[in-house]
């Protein structure tokens, strides 16, 4: 081996450590996965990143992960919900679990205690429209406040609004409990305005 060569080898090797480092130091990005996913650690030894979840997805919410740092998360399917929501709770699909085929998603898992991540939003750039409120399928998890002091307006009350305050004008805006939100982006893929987002736990 020439001196050249020895040189190009050891830049070689460097290189490859440096990126071996930063992998290290980028781990598994927190993501939405789909409801019934194995947790991330499984998942990611389980799924083969085949995407017959995302060709059986009902409202196109599924992707793939793109090329980045987090390597071992590259064709990990999640959730992009202001693409079309998880229509789990709402309806009970279990499309994405079925088409599966190593496992990684268990269409018998329940749902109880599952959470995605949280739902929020700028309530300046909110307009009242109340999308939100008709489109969770989680009870109480958005409400309407009650100028009035009485109990806050819920799913199924919102014509006990006032049409005063369905304007963007209105300092009073719609509340997600961040405790009830599970994350599935109903509210995010239906918002008129666009301005919901979702956060993973």
């Amino acid at each position: 081996m020439t001196r050249r060569q020895f040189l190009e080898a050891g830049v070689a090797m460097g290189s490859g450590l440096a990126f071996a480092g930063a992998v290290t130091l980028f781990p598994y990005a927190p993501a939405l996965l789909p409801p019934r996913a194995l947790p991330a650690p499984e998942l990611l030894a389980r799924c083969l990143r085949c995407g017959a979840c995302v060709q059986a997805c009902m409202t196109r919410a599924l992707a793939q992960r793109d090329l980045s740092l987090d390597v071992r998360s590259v064709g990990i399917p999640y959730l992009q919900a202001r693409r079309g929501g998880c229509t789990a709770w709402s309806e009970g699909c279990r499309k994405c679990a079925e088409a599966c085929p190593s496992g990684a998603l268990d269409p018998a898992a329940s749902l109880v205690g599952v959470k995605l991540g949280t739902a929020r939003f700028d309530p300046q750039k909110c307009t009242n429209c109340m999308v939100c409120l008709r489109r969770c399928p989680i009870e109480k998890a958005v409400f309407f406040p009650n100028p009035a002091g009485g109990p806050p307006w819920y799913k199924g009350q919102e014509g006990n609004i006032p049409s005063g305050l369905n304007t963007v004008m209105s300092p009073i805006k719609p509340v997600i409990d961040e405790n009830l939100c599970v994350g599935c982006g109903l509210c995010a893929a239906h918002c008129i305005p666009k301005i919901i987002r979702l956060h993973a736990v």
